[in-house]
């Protein structure tokens, strides 16, 4: 394949052979159109397109290549191949040719700019040290060396070149080579994760199906009865969230994971009922009940109630008087707390006092706990609350005032419904 003009007018050719850029002056010519570097200078009969040396499957390889970790056993970041890594740093009118001619230039053909490369490169990792250099990534690697990545849109190569393109600093901007970091350390957990994870199809979380791919939807265990309609069943999308935190709290224990202290959210809309609430109330409580039944059975097959609390958290409650079809905005509600280390079976805080609408308005001046539309005020705060979960999760005093700023504006700090841990 003959070189490009613009490249020839600057004095360059490439070999016909080994794809070497050369000056013209250093070239043998074989043909008018083609030329040949001394180290390949021994004629063949065949045609020079067919002389072009086969494809290395190295060079036509684009994924992120896993390297071996360094003498002092620190793994290093998984780098480009190293046809790609060599052209980087070499000169424009190399850059040109080598990709002019479907192959840039080796690594053992220009040492001195490769070198410049990689200790640029290492100036980037140290100045975003932090998290530049990815911890464990021989472990993503497969018997062979390769790593294990996940298709994308069903392509492998389109997950390899997002890799690439994530885990991959193109300059040394700190705040560039941070979040290349956090990438990769994103990546990692995930595939850990995945890796550590028993089948959502275990029976300790799901059923099997009897033929074909799992699916949660369809899965008994995660279906429950429908109040409105007798006899039926409906897919529980909030027993599919606890289920997922279940196979991941299972996973923790892991050695892969080892996580010591987790928290998970899961979250169930439908409660601003200002429409149809006889109906919807329903529903919503009937798959509330179904899920944390689920999850607190599952809990209880791990071994694990007395080391998980659950508790409920919302924006705000609703009122007690109708619209004619529902309730409009509140202010305090009630929310609870389940698990193995909660003191169960009893009320804390304050219980409101409930009054009666007065007659020509809609206030409820009967109660000291109740303000327009019988809205509850609260006394409990959310501060309170969390608290008390947070000195059960370990926090000291001043820790809690620091996650809690607000904790201070209230006399009881820990309002006693969590066993020690």
């Amino acid at each position: 394949m003959p070189a490009r003009p613009s490249a020839r007018r600057r004095g360059w050719v490439v070999c016909c052979r080994s794809r070497r850029p050369m000056r013209r002056a250093a070239a043998l010519r074989c043909t008018r159109r083609w030329a040949r570097c001394r180290q390949c200078s021994t004629p063949t009969a065949a045609g020079h397109p067919a002389e072009r040396r086969p494809a290395d499957p190295a060079d036509q390889q684009d994924a992120v290549q896993p390297v071996e970790p360094s003498e002092a056993g620190q793994p290093v970041l998984a780098q480009r191949p190293a046809e790609h890594t060599a052209v980087v740093r070499a000169g424009r009118r190399d850059r040109r040719l080598g990709r002019a001619h479907g192959r840039p230039a080796r690594l053992d053909e220009q040492p001195h700019r490769v070198h410049l490369h990689h200790r640029r490169r290492q100036r980037r990792l140290a100045v975003g040290q932090r998290g530049a250099p990815v911890p464990g990534d021989q472990q993503r690697c497969d018997p062979s060396g390769h790593q294990r990545r996940r298709p994308v849109y069903g392509s492998a190569a389109v997950g390899r070149a997002m890799e690439r393109i994530v885990m991959t600093t193109r300059g040394g901007h700190l705040l560039e080579a941070d979040l290349s970091a956090v990438a990769a350390r994103s990546m990692q957990a995930e595939s850990l994760l995945r890796n550590a994870l028993k089948p959502a199809s275990d029976p300790l979380f799901g059923t099997a199906p009897a033929s074909g791919n799992y699916n949660a939807t369809n899965d008994p265990k995660l279906r429950y009865a429908d109040p409105n309609n007798p006899g039926t069943t409906v897919a529980n999308p909030l027993a599919q969230q606890l289920q997922i935190v279940a196979r991941m709290i299972d996973a923790a224990g892991t050695a892969e994971i080892g996580a010591k202290r987790q928290v998970f959210f899961v979250s169930m809309g439908g409660f601003d009922t200002h429409d149809a609430q006889n109906n919807n109330h329903a529903q919503l409580m009937a798959r509330l009940a179904h899920a944390l039944r689920y999850f607190d059975d599952t809990l209880g097959a791990m071994g694990a109630r007395n080391q998980v609390t659950t508790f409920t958290a919302s924006d705000f409650g609703r009122t007690f008087t109708s619209n004619g079809d529902g309730t409009d905005h509140g202010w305090g509600a009630h929310h609870f707390v389940a698990g193995g280390a909660v003191r169960g079976g009893d009320l804390y805080g304050t219980f409101p006092v409930y009054g009666a609408k007065n007659a020509n308005n809609n206030n409820f001046d009967s109660s000291p706990d109740q303000i327009g539309n019988g809205a509850l005020l609260p006394t409990t705060s959310v501060d309170q609350l969390g608290a008390t979960l947070g000195k059960w999760f370990g926090l000291s005093d001043t820790q809690l005032l620091d996650v809690f700023p607000n904790l201070r504006n209230f006399s009881g700090r820990d309002l006693g419904f969590m066993n020690p841990a």
